[in-house]
């Protein structure tokens, strides 16, 4: 401590000594001194100010020039183009607009190119934009492009701006680098458009010129004017852009978005203000001496041309500039010549005065050095965004910046010189801050001290929140001070909660996520992603979303996905991808970019929903509403048609009786008889196939039952084709219709039959076995939960059936038999059946292999006792003995015929043609009336509510109901299905003798 203090004192010393002589060499040696150095620098000031002037004058002497040649440039284009708009021949050509003076056209338009040598491209482009004519020049040769190559420029900015222009105008584009694919060409191109409108001998417009002038040759002859050092010249646009710099490399900032701050006006900002508010002249700063002019090309440079433009050329600044280095260079020898003579007139003087202004100099760059140093550090922590707070060894705050008193609404005012542990520090922490700072200041040991963490802090109003914390240590020669930098933590934990919500959301989303940079590789996947597609997150990150390209989807497709999001803009469609294993599927994709903060593309985020249950789904109810749209329209004209069918049957029955004399009139109707079954029949599978018809259901054994059927398909079977049977001998009882059962085993034994033509060695085979569903089964009928079938199979060895024909097999009326062998009805029957009867069916086919038709029927529990699957009918028509029946029906042809067929049987008939009529009617003859004949539909009051009216007053009066719909659908919301007989229309003339006798007995 006394070694430093006896330093510092000499310094004191020293200092006072080396001060006292230089007051007594001033005093002495400064009036001489004084007047050599005046006359020194006069004479160096007059010589310098000389030389400068000169080099100002020849500068501006050459920027004139430099502007003059870009002046002529200019003029020369305009000339050259106002000159090919005038030209008549050209104008001929262009009116005509025929190939062949397009043409010619084109050949004088390449000459003029290829002899100017200064143009990129010259186009005749008509007035709706699209190119007619196109010239390119390669720097060597110019070449006619194709008309297939021709591009429609409707939407070009110089295009718009050329709508404008009237005759003899000219627009003038900016000066700026020629852009293909939406990217600046390489090696630089530097353009300028020029377009004027071309107008007929009438004045009226046909289109217009447009040159592409090759601004390199205008830059060349710019540079080429300076002969000295053409490196001195800058070539700058109205926003300070270079076009030409000094050094290379700095131009065209402004088509670069990385470049922005390359500029002149930056580069030389101080310059650039008094450049950039003056015409001409020249200023003289601390850089340099600059040396300007202006050049507008749409007033000065062509005075004798209309210009119109939105978009004008603006104006161009010339510059030359000579660095403060370059003039001190200039002037080297003259201050050389002077120096030399100031230094032999005061040898002696200047180096005593030079070694006393070494060492005051050093002494004050010293003190300014450390005073801004100070200053500078103090401004620095004052305006930090980060919090700064020092503390002595007491823990007293000393100082805090702006930024602390912010984070903690505090002001310095308020808490420096109080503990910083009960101003900031919530209660909990602070004995183990005091703590921490005694065992400091006893070891200097801190586990805290040079590393960030995070902690806990309290504001002034009382809430606490994170913040990051580092602390560093200043030893001083007594006690050390304690900096923290502090920064407060709360948006940023909200940011990272919200981020990490984010992910999760994005991680655990069902929907598929994809995300890839802007040339389509991938970045990242969700696991849902690698759910539907098989592929892990390591096999598909870099790869391209068309490792996904199912085929489905046509190149057009993906271009125009691309188009829409590369333009900015969100894509949504339907989308068939493949998985890994090669297996495809239909999804829903929303495609979106994703912006960064100079709204440009960085990624696309991609949203991809499965669509393939949902499909299988649809498909499902829409082949349910078909079936219902089928089974609608079917019970709509089943009453009516049944109707119909049944009157005629009970005719045919009646003539039979009058003339069964006459075997030819017998032979006819009994021919009618025939075409009426089958129209009755038809119908019958329509409302199978559509699941409305009269099912009678009852249990079956269906071993012995498909052998007697089979035995009557022998029959219809021709003696070449081979019938085989395998049955497996067991009991297997169902839940069935039995004609509606044989009727779905007649169906397919007869289209097999059909199927065997030309066929040799032709085979049908009949099987049944007991079939356990398994897991491919449930797979392929969601739709059950049965497990235990009946697999009834009907196969033949024809020649299948074509793949586009499959889907449509159960559809009813198609058929692929001639006009006249089929009513396309039989396969929809059997599908309606089955489905009736709660089973399923599939077929198996392929060309020429032969049919297989699979049945699976449900199975009843296996200890059911064996019923009769067949009943006694009767043969012969029993006549009555007079009793009376009140036959009730809203069709009066119907009803005249049945009337006279039952009087025919000896039975007195009583009519009514609705419900209510038929009440009136047995009130007033109960007593005769011994059964009731009654249509379960009419107007009015239907047969039903009629019948329980009528029980009311004779609760014994048996009833046969007729129908042309569904029974059980009529008669079960009254209780009645299982209890009243019903005839389903049209019926056999036995079925209603047998019924009314068994009634009537």
């Amino acid at each position: 401590m006394q070694d430093h203090t006896q330093r510092t004192l000499n310094n004191h010393s020293n200092s006072q000594f080396k001060t006292g002589i230089l007051r007594y060499f001033l005093a002495a040696f400064l009036p001489l001194a004084l007047l050599i150095v005046s006359a020194a620098y006069a004479i160096y000031v007059v010589d310098s100010n000389g030389q400068i002037k000169l080099k100002v004058q020849q500068n501006q002497s050459m920027i004139k020039l430099q502007t003059a040649a870009i002046t002529q440039d200019f003029t020369l284009i305009a000339s050259d183009i106002l000159f090919l708009a005038a030209e008549s021949e050209l104008q001929e050509a262009f009116e005509e607009g025929d190939t062949e003076h397009l043409q010619q056209a084109s050949i004088e338009l390449k000459n003029f190119v290829k002899a100017k040598k200064i143009y990129d491209q010259i186009r005749f482009i008509d007035n709706n934009g699209m190119e007619r004519i196109r010239i390119n020049f390669d720097g060597t040769d110019a070449s006619i492009v194709p008309v297939d190559k021709l591009q429609s420029k409707a939407d070009r900015y110089y295009f718009t701006e050329a709508l404008k222009l009237k005759a003899g105008e000219i627009y003038i584009s900016p000066l700026d680098l020629n852009i293909e694919n939406g990217e600046v060409e390489q090696p630089y191109k530097p353009m300028i458009r020029f377009t004027t409108p071309v107008m007929d001998s009438r004045g009226n417009r046909l289109g217009f010129l447009v040159s592409n002038y090759y601004g390199q040759v205008m830059l060349d002859h710019f540079i080429g004017i300076h002969t000295e050092d053409p490196e001195l010249s800058h070539l700058v646009n109205s926003d300070g852009y270079w076009l030409h710099s000094n050094p290379h490399g700095l131009e065209w900032g402004f088509m670069f978005a990385d470049k922005k701050q390359v500029s002149f006006k930056h580069a030389h900002a101080e310059a650039w203000q008094q450049i950039n508010t003056r015409e001409n002249g020249h200023i003289e700063l601390d850089k340099g001496i600059y040396c300007f002019t202006t050049i507008n090309p749409l007033h000065r440079v062509l005075p004798d041309y209309q210009i119109t433009s939105l978009h004008q050329v603006g104006e161009w600044k010339v510059i030359s500039f000579d660095s403060r280095a370059d003039l001190n260079a200039m002037l080297a020898n003259t201050k050389n010549i002077i120096s030399i003579w100031t230094i032999i007139s005061l040898l002696l003087a200047s180096i005593i005065s030079g070694l006393l202004a070494r060492a005051i100099s050093s002494r004050k760059i010293a003190e300014a050095t450390a005073h801004q140093a100070d200053l500078r550090m103090k401004e620095a922590v004052r305006t930090a965004l980060d919090g700064i707070i020092t503390i002595d060894h007491d823990d007293l705050i000393v100082s805090l910046n702006r930024s602390a008193e912010t984070i903690f609404g505090i002001s310095s005012s308020e808490v420096i010189g109080k503990c910083l542990s009960e101003t900031i520090m919530p209660e909990r922490f602070r004995e183990m801050h005091r703590k921490g700072m005694a065992r400091y200041l006893e070891d200097r040991e801190s586990l805290l001290l040079g590393r960030r963490m995070e902690a806990i802090a309290r504001h002034s109003d009382g809430h606490e929140f994170p913040i990051e914390l580092s602390i560093t240590v200043i030893e001083g020669e007594a006690q050390p001070l304690f900096t923290a930098f502090i920064r407060d933590l709360t948006e940023q934990k909200k940011a990272d909660d919200k981020i990490r919500k984010l992910s999760r959301a994005i991680e655990q989303a069902g929907e598929s996520i994809i995300i890839t940079d802007h040339q389509g590789s991938i970045e990242y996947v969700n696991p849902a992603f690698c759910d539907i597609t098989g592929y892990q997150s390591d096999e598909i990150i870099g790869q391209n979303p068309r490792i996904l390209n199912s085929g489905e989807q046509n190149r057009r497709f993906y271009q125009e996905m691309w188009r829409t999001i590369k333009a900015g803009e969100n894509w949504q469609g339907r989308i068939v991808d493949r998985r890994k294993d090669g297996s495809v599927f239909p999804a829903i994709l929303n495609i979106s970019p994703i912006f960064d903060e100079n709204n440009n593309i960085t990624h696309f985020i991609g949203l991809q929903q499965n669509l393939q249950e949902y499909e299988e789904l649809e498909e499902r109810f829409q082949q349910a509403q078909k079936m219902e749209a089928i089974g609608t329209l079917v019970g709509g004209i089943a009453h009516d048609f049944n109707n119909t069918l049944a009157g005629i049957i009970g005719n045919l029955y009646l003539i039979k009786r009058k003339v069964s004399d006459q075997p030819t009139v017998v032979s006819r109707v009994e021919t009618i008889e025939t075409l009426a079954s089958r129209a009755s029949e038809m119908i019958q599978q329509l409302m199978a196939f559509s699941r409305r018809s009269v099912i009678n259901m009852q249990q079956i054994n269906l071993p012995p039952f498909i052998k007697e059927t089979a035995k009557l398909h022998e029959v219809s079977i021709p003696e070449n084709i081979k019938l085989e049977l395998t049955i497996k001998e067991e009991a297997m009882y169902i839940h069935a219709d039995a004609n509606q059962l044989q009727q779905m085993l007649f169906n397919l034994v007869n289209n097999a039959r059909d199927a065997l033509d030309d066929i040799d060695s032709p085979v049908i085979s009949l099987s049944l076995k007991r079939y356990i569903a398994d897991n491919k089964f449930q797979e392929r009928h969601p739709e059950t939960e049965i497990m235990e079938f009946a697999l009834i199979s009907v196969a033949d060895n024809g020649a299948g059936i074509e793949a586009e024909n499959l889907e449509h097999i159960f559809e009813p009326f198609f058929t692929t038999k001639a006009v006249g062998q089929g009513t396309g009805l039989g396969l929809s029957m059997v599908y309606g059946a089955v489905q009736a009867h709660g089973g399923c069916i599939e077929v198996d086919s392929r060309k020429g292999k032969g049919t297989c038709f699979n049945i699976y029927l449900p199975l009843l529990s296996s200890n059911i006792e064996e019923t009769a699957t067949s009943s006694l009918y009767v043969t012969e028509i029993m006549d009555g003995e007079g009793e009376t029946i009140l036959l009730v029906d809203d069709d009066t042809l119907l009803v005249n015929t049945v009337r006279e067929i039952l009087e025919d049987m000896k039975y007195n008939i009583i009519t009514a043609s609705n419900g209510r009529e038929a009440i009136d009617a047995f009130i007033a003859h109960r007593h005769e009336i011994k059964l009731i004949i009654m249509d379960v539909v009419m107007p009015q009051l239907g047969g039903v509510e009629a019948l329980l009216e009528i029980r009311k007053v004779e609760p014994a009066i048996p009833c046969i109901f007729t129908t042309g719909y569904d029974r059980s659908k009529v008669l079960e919301q009254h209780g009645m299905a299982n209890v009243e007989s019903v005839l389903t229309k049209p019926y056999e003339v036995f079925d209603l003798a047998r019924l009314v006798n068994e009634k009537l007995r």
